[in-house]
Parts: structure tokens; sequence; C-alpha cells
């Protein structure tokens, strides 16, 4: 009897302790969302992004178009390879939590290049905000937005 009452023991611990480690923090949940996002990227693997959203998800990239669900998604990225983008980075800067459980909002910023034919890469750089929510046990992002900085004004000419 008593080892039977051990092993039930031994068996209830294992299962609070392995979900405890289980319950990834929301922080690091959107960290590994925008290194997923990366890889997929420089993998030109746009079901892979898409996926990464939610069924609704949006995606409003620098140039101000609005992309909505993961079909367009993948369709909006499938093009953007088709230019050669590649050596993207997205690291995340901030993350806060909302006041569902189940939502945060992210900050970060982020980096590709897209190659000239006989000229150095033109480097895009910017800052990017996402809604991330949480689906069953999943983190998906459900709005990510992309902004770059505006060029500078023209000189003024003597």
């Amino acid at each position: 009897m008593r080892r039977i009452t051990l092993a039930l023991g031994f068996a209830t611990l294992s299962f609070f302790i392995g979900h405890a480690w289980s319950q990834e923090s929301p922080e690091n949940a959107v960290r590994k969302l925008a290194t997923d996002f990366s890889a997929a990227f420089n993998k030109h693997d746009a079901e892979a992004i898409a996926a990464l959203f939610a069924q609704d998800g949006i995606f409003v990239p620098a140039n101000g178009k609005i992309v909505r669900g993961r079909d367009e998604i993948k369709a909006y990225h499938q093009t953007s390879f088709e230019g050669g983008a590649k050596e993207h980075s997205a690291p995340v800067l901030e993350v806060h939590q909302l006041k569902s459980a189940d939502a945060v909002y992210a900050l970060g910023t982020f980096g590709f290049a897209i190659p000239k034919k006989d000229a150095d890469p033109i480097k895009i750089g910017g800052s990017w905000t996402a809604v991330d929510i949480k689906e069953g046990d999943q983190w998906r992002i459900k709005l990510l937005f992309a902004s770059v900085p505006p060029p500078p004004p023209p000189t003024a000419s003597k």
C-alpha cells in the first residue's frame, strides 16, 4: 500500500511540475514567435510565416497595405521572396500583458536585405508592433504592424 501511495504521490508531483514547466511565459512565447518568423523568412517559407498568425490575423507591412488572413499573408510573403528578400531579424524590445492573460502587445525592431544586381543589397529596417494572442496552447500573431522611418528631408541647395 505504501508503494502505491508513493507512486501516486510521485506521479501527481511529476504532473504538476511538468505542467508548470510547460506553461511558457508570454514574453518567452513572443520571443519565440519573433525567432520563428525570422527563421521562416530566411528560409523563404511563406507557409510557415502564415502559420504563426491567427486564422484571421492581420499583417500591415511598411508599405501600408493591409493583408488579412493566413492565405493573403502567405501570398504576400511568397511575392516578397521573389524579390530575394533575406537576412531577416526581428529582436523583441518589450512585451506587455494586456488585461486578458491570453493577450500581449510587443514592440521590436526588424531588418532585412534585398539584393540588387551589380550593387550592394538594399538594407531595410524599422520597428514593429504586434498583438499576440493565445489560442488553445499556441501563441499566435493577431496583428503585426511594421513601419520604417521616413527618408530625411532634402537638403536645401545654395
